[in-house]
């Protein structure tokens, strides 16, 4: 892999950390259990709907919430941190 490559997928991974920073902003809004209701409404008979449809009560509650996302988050970072590490090594 060259160093183009290389940066092209360390940027890769970056962007992957922001979408799920995103994606936490959005979580995080007064409306979120609202959107949730709706967006999910159309596979809510599906099953793969079904998988993720129990966690509306972390979007319930703040507490909840902030520690399911803090959670998220790291475990998102630990991610992109060792897939940097085999990158990095491998080039």
């Amino acid at each position: 892999m060259n160093k183009t490559e290389l940066r092209g997928n360390l940027q890769t991974i970056k962007n992957n950390y922001a979408l799920v920073q995103a994606g936490i902003l959005f979580l995080a809004q007064p409306e979120a259990v609202q959107k949730f209701d709706e967006y999910s409404a159309a596979f809510t008979d599906h099953p793969e709907g079904r998988q993720f449809l129990c966690i509306r009560y972390v979007l319930e509650s703040d507490a909840l919430l902030a520690l399911a996302t803090n959670q998220l988050r790291k475990s998102v970072l630990r991610n992109c941190i060792k897939e940097m590490f085999e990158l990095v090594k491998k080039a």
